[in-house]
């Protein structure tokens, strides 16, 4: 069976002095890999004041697509420019769903108990898809049509499932990982 609805997890460490070069760089690269095959679009997190780490996350119709990206030429080429300006290589992981909710940055990460996992999944995804919910109220209210089944439905879960996925849960779980990862 054929994986679809990949994404690219790409970390970077940037010296502190360089910033403005990467930040150059890293719109040249976005626009490259925008057009590349099965590209379904990029979030970029910066770092937090005094930080230093890049989060890049590409979204890939198939795996393969992420692989040849992670392997073409005009990225390798990229990449190899902005070396200067990184602490050390970049960090890749390509993979699918909820994988990257509660995962690490390591090479072999520690797994999180079940129980764990179940209770800070629900911790953030019931309040906050009642919290999408209500944002959503007025524009319910304005466009009647969009409260039917499944319409409606639809925008709160796409809009919760993307929160979680690349805002809330890549900020919590390192939040809380001394926790989550203690057995």
């Amino acid at each position: 069976m054929k994986e679809t609805n990949v994404t690219s997890v790409v970390r970077h460490k940037v010296k502190v002095q360089f910033g403005s070069e990467y930040e150059d760089w890293l719109h040249r690269i976005s626009e490259v890999a925008l057009q590349a095959k099965g590209s379904l679009g990029l979030h970029i997190i910066r770092p937090t004041i005094g930080g230093s780490e890049y989060t890049i996350l590409l979204r890939w119709e198939t795996f393969d697509d992420g692989k040849h990206w992670a392997a073409s030429e005009p990225r390798k080429n990229l990449i190899s420019e902005a070396m200067q300006w990184q602490v050390s290589p970049d960090c890749v992981e390509i993979g699918n769903g909820i994988n990257y909710w509660i995962t690490p940055n390591q090479k072999d990460p520690p797994k999180a108990a079940r129980w764990k996992q179940w209770l800070v999944s629900t911790s953030v995804i019931w309040p906050l898809s009642m919290l999408v919910q209500v944002a959503f109220e007025p524009l319910f209210m304005s466009f009647p049509f969009l409260r039917l089944w499944p319409v409606g439905p639809f925008l709160v879960v796409a809009l919760t499932v993307w929160l979680v996925t690349f805002i809330v849960m890549p900020r919590l779980v390192t939040a809380i990982a001394p926790w989550l990862y203690r057995h």
